[in-house]
């Protein structure tokens, strides 16, 4: 491994033989519109799995022992499985653009013991990149497969972690994970902490406190909340970014 900004000078060089398999449209993953919408397809298949309570209402009309509460609750827990995977997905899309504002110097490089300065990358990309030094487009492409190689084995299911990305590695003030906004900083905490933890009891223990418990009980307004408050996190993230991409060298 080795530091990620490296000592890469952006001298001419022979292109080998072994350059790196071009891949399409590789730019999007950086794309901030493309990000977004991402997030809102994979947000509508979350809410789209609400529809299939139909199908068991229908079910339910012709076959007598039908428990439709039963499949009904289970909807809902699928419901938040799928949403926190929706943010989790997002904070990885995020945070693999950020970097690479900082990379192309559109963003000032954070530094610190877990700032962009501080990360590193596997040295079979800068094999690739030195391969590609003819072409600056094939330079960012393997720059890209290397910073999204760095962050793709962590996971962003904990408000801490999202913080301290946030914070210590993009540099940006987000509406509930900086200090300049307290109030809402508690409130995101909380609400976060609180749905993650539901989450890895339906995942990891059949929605049930404890083992020799009851599953606990879910509805679909709890549902809907959480769907809106993730949505309302994903809009202050991207006003955070809005407003580094205006001011960022102001």
């Amino acid at each position: 491994m080795t530091n990620i900004h490296g000592s890469l000078s952006r001298t001419s060089k022979k292109k080998t033989l072994n350059s790196t398999k071009k891949e399409d449209n590789i730019e999007d993953k950086v794309n901030l519109s493309s990000i977004n919408k991402r997030f809102e397809n994979n947000i509508n298949n979350v809410k789209e799995l609400n529809e299939i309570k139909k199908y068991f209402e229908i079910e339910e009309k012709l076959k007598e022992n039908i428990d439709f509460n039963k499949y009904e609750k289970n909807i809902y827990r699928s419901q938040i499985i799928f949403l926190i995977s929706t943010l989790d997905f997002y904070i990885h899309e995020i945070v693999l653009y950020g970097m690479y504002k900082m990379y192309k110097t559109e963003w000032k490089i954070t530094r610190g013991r877990k700032g962009y300065e501080s990360k590193e990358v596997n040295i079979k990309y800068l094999h690739e990149i030195i391969e590609n030094f003819s072409s600056e487009k094939e330079i960012d492409n393997s720059f890209i497969n290397a910073l999204e190689d760095s962050i793709k084995n962590y996971s962003y299911m904990k408000y801490y972690v999202i913080e301290e990305k946030f914070n210590e590695l993009l540099g940006i003030n987000v509406e509930g994970f900086s200090k300049k906004y307290k109030t809402k900083e508690k409130e995101t905490k909380e609400f976060l902490n609180k749905l993650i933890k539901r989450r890895n009891q339906i995942a990891h223990q059949s929605d049930r406190e404890k083992p020799y418990e009851d599953m606990e009980d879910i509805d679909e307004d709890y549902v809907k909340t959480s769907i809106e408050k993730i949505i309302e996190i994903k809009e202050n993230i991207n006003i955070a970014i809005n407003e580094k991409n205006q001011n960022e060298y102001k």
